[in-house]
């Protein structure tokens, strides 16, 4: 007897913007309710993935009650109804619902708190129903899968149209057939169904089209990273997020969000953690770009620190007092001034001049390399103080510590649902408020968080592309193929510049750089 258990939002009247949280409970394709007793507005309710929404409006806590209240609903009903949640392998082989199989391969995911998988695969099966519905049906038998029907569900996914109207890209489609053609031979393996025809999904060709690698050029990097926003801007968070991905090391988002102040290694000055999605251990080196960006994020403020003056001795040797950021005017207002005099007199040209220029600028530079060297040096040990009175808390306050107490993140962390979807709710408000960091700095190219991972990689590349092993470490991959796909797309450029200066050899204008 095949059942399931659904929940749902029920309405008395189609225009009512309130419902009843409901459970439906499917007998051979017959359905009977049963009420929570639970009124939420329409808007909540997500009728794809029958759950109540993660939204801005409603209460985290009030949504954690009612999903709690759902799911021990569910299995007192289970209990009930005397289901064992296995799926019942004394069925004639023939008869064996795919669909059936399904649903407790999402139960069993649920149990395990794989909620990443549990949610590609509910969504390859509503894809399924929907395709199913199609056809007039509401169920599918092991032996109805055969190459024809995976072809026809390609196709329905196509041609179907997501939330904002627009077609699924074919990358997408891959991904949810992939699920499809990974359960049926699931199923096999288990021993859950016994195939006597040859692969359904032999004609199925999973080879994603190539995805565009785009990326931030070092200048505006530079733009971004000495462009300061005020605490009160709606981007400040977003600029430093998104400088601390590129000088994190490309850092994944997910990782960006669940860093806590215990990952810091006092020790050894790095950050080490596991890879959220990887689960493998990672370490990064903590350099002053990180400590600028971390340094907004400690209690009491440490800003005071580059407002702080130092003595600093130019090459007169007059001593002046200057803070952080008049010693980087200052260096800059130098190195222009000895240029100009360099061009502007006659008896200095070619080698002569730069070699002049070297000699004075660099006394000065060594000054202020001390001086910097001195403002790191308080900058870590304010954050090192901080991390150990505060060692549970999220370095940047996207999630809420209290929500994920309970966790810990190593090789074996396992989220509840509502965590998870707390996670991802955070990606796409930071994804978002990435376009508005785009539109502020006029920047063409689609932003976002994985943008920043491409940069970091790029940037390597370019500037020694013999380094694929560091940089493959750098970005935390677990496969160098990984790497080397990941920086197929930039292979032109470098390949490029060696081309024309050897050309260049037999050219008489000596052209020293690809032209647009």
């Amino acid at each position: 007897m095949a059942i399931s258990f659904t929940p749902c939002l029920r309405k008395k009247l189609k225009s009512e913007k309130h419902g009843i949280l409901n459970i439906r409970i499917t007998t051979n394709r017959k359905s009977t309710y049963v009420s929570l007793k639970e009124k939420i507005p329409v808007r909540f309710w997500n009728e794809n993935t029958h759950e109540i929404r993660t939204h801005k409006d409603f209460d985290p806590e009030e949504r954690q009650r009612l999903n709690n209240l759902i799911e021990t609903k569910i299995t007192e009903l289970k209990h009930a109804h005397k289901v064992s949640g296995d799926v019942d392998k004394t069925k004639n082989n023939a008869r064996l619902s795919f669909i059936d199989y399904l649903n407790e391969e999402l139960h069993e995911l649920e149990l395990r708190s794989k909620i990443g998988t549990y949610k590609r695969y509910k969504t390859t099966y509503f894809h399924l129903m929907g395709f199913l519905a199609t056809k007039g049906k509401t169920d599918l038998l092991f032996p109805e899968i055969n190459p024809i029907l995976v072809r026809d569900f390609e196709t329905y996914i196509l041609a179907h149209k997501t939330i904002k109207g627009t077609l699924v890209k074919i990358n997408t489609s891959k991904n949810y057939m992939k699920c499809f053609k990974r359960l049926y031979f699931l199923a096999i393996q288990m021993g859950v169904y016994t195939s006597f025809s040859a692969d359904p999904f032999a004609k199925f060709v999973n080879k994603r089209l190539p995805i565009e690698n785009k990326r931030l050029d070092r200048g505006q990097v530079q733009v971004l990273f000495q462009h300061h926003f005020e605490k009160t801007h709606p981007l400040f968070h977003t600029r430093n997020q998104f400088l601390f991905q590129i000088f994190c090391q490309g850092l994944r988002v997910s990782d960006l969000f669940t860093l806590r102040f215990e990952n810091i290694n006092r020790q050894a000055s790095r950050i080490d953690f596991f890879q959220f999605k990887t689960k493998k251990l990672h370490s990064i080196l903590i350099n002053d770009s990180l400590l600028m960006l971390l340094k907004d994020y400690i209690k009491p403020d440490l800003t005071y620190i580059l407002t702080e003056k130092h003595n600093v001795e130019l090459i007169t040797g007059k001593v002046e007092k200057l803070n952080y950021y008049e010693m980087c005017a200052r260096f800059e207002d130098i190195s222009r001034e000895i240029l100009k005099r360099s061009l502007d007199s006659q008896n200095k040209i070619g080698e002569k001049a730069a070699d002049e220029i070297l000699f004075e600028v660099e006394p000065i530079k060594a000054e202020f390399n001390r001086c910097f060297l001195r403002i790191s040096h308080f900058l870590y040990t304010g954050l090192v103080q901080y991390a150990v009175k505060h060692p549970k808390d999220f370095i940047f306050p996207a999630l809420k510590n209290v929500d994920f107490e309970d966790v810990i993140f190593n090789e074996n962390t396992r989220l509840t649902k509502y965590q998870y979807n707390q996670l991802q709710s955070k990606e796409a408000m930071y994804n978002k408020s990435l376009k508005k960091l785009q539109a502020a700095f006029s920047i063409s190219i689609n932003l976002t968080s994985h943008i920043s991972r491409h940069t970091y990689a790029s940037m390597l590349f370019e500037r020694d592309p013999k380094r694929l092993y560091e940089i493959s470490k750098g970005l935390g991959h677990t496969n160098m193929k990984i790497t080397e796909a990941y920086l197929k797309s930039f292979d032109a450029d470098v390949v490029d510049q060696p081309n024309v200066e050897f050309f260049n050899t037999f050219n008489h204008l000596k052209q020293t750089q690809v032209l647009p």
